[in-house]
């Protein structure tokens, strides 16, 4: 008779916790799924390090130098202060208000010259490839370059057609694999290689960003824009 009240005890006492982890896990749960992702990508020439605050708050350790670019940030969704500062400093070159969705993931990009640093924000579709793919898309951040092509050098095929500045294509499945890409300038029959192949894995997810100047101060053409490849699943 003495047995009841102790297993009765052991029984409340499981339950309990049982209860108690079930709720912590919901709330695991609502905490992962309130959040969004927030990339910085640097594609204006000639500009500092920057560093970037959400809310006034720091995000990155390091300075996010040109043709660099962030992993992606956590943070709380809903109604956001983005600001991009020169590292180090309290000057600001960045500050946009943005509302970042449920499950959201963002890229905020700088562009155009140092004289007049713009920004646009960009909605990132991760959805993940099917085997065998991967999803790459384009964004034309050059501000004095005519709209592009990009080129599969293998076969002079036009992976992507007349992108204009300012401009970013949807995230576009390929067959994965390593690719000896190019790219050519509107009314122009010349294709400019990329300087390495760009390896794209198996349902990876990339971002080509084109940036730099297509010609100099004196209207004289360089010899190539400046290309990044970002991993947007690393």
């Amino acid at each position: 008779m003495k047995k009841q009240p102790i297993f009765f005890l052991c029984f409340l006492a499981i339950s309990i916790s049982s209860i108690l982890t079930s709720c912590k896990n919901d709330d695991d749960n609502n905490n992962l799924s309130s959040l969004s992702n927030v990339m910085v990508v640097n594609a204006t020439p000639g500009s500092p390090g920057y560093d970037f605050y959400i809310n006034d708050a720091l995000q990155n350790a390091g300075a996010i130098n040109y043709t660099g670019s962030s992993a992606y940030i956590q943070t709380l969704s809903g109604s956001k202060n983005l600001k991009l500062n020169k590292t180090n400093t309290a000057e600001n070159v960045i500050n946009i208000d943005e509302d970042l969705e449920l499950g959201g993931s963002y890229t905020l990009l700088s562009l155009d010259t140092v004289g007049s640093i713009e920004s646009i924000v960009l909605n990132d579709d991760l959805t993940e490839p099917i085997l065998g793919k991967s999803h790459l898309r384009v964004i034309h951040a050059s501000h004095n370059s005519p709209a592009i092509d990009i080129i599969n050098l293998a076969d002079s095929s036009v992976v992507f057609s007349n992108i204009g500045f300012r401009q970013t294509t949807a995230f576009t499945p390929v067959d994965a694999g390593s690719y000896a890409l190019g790219y050519r300038v509107l009314a122009d029959t010349n294709i400019v290689s990329l300087s390495t192949p760009v390896t794209l894995t198996n349902r990876g997810i990339y971002t080509i960003v084109v940036s730099g100047f297509n010609s100099d101060t004196t209207g004289t053409p360089v010899s190539s824009l400046d290309i990044q490849l970002i991993d947007n699943v690393q």
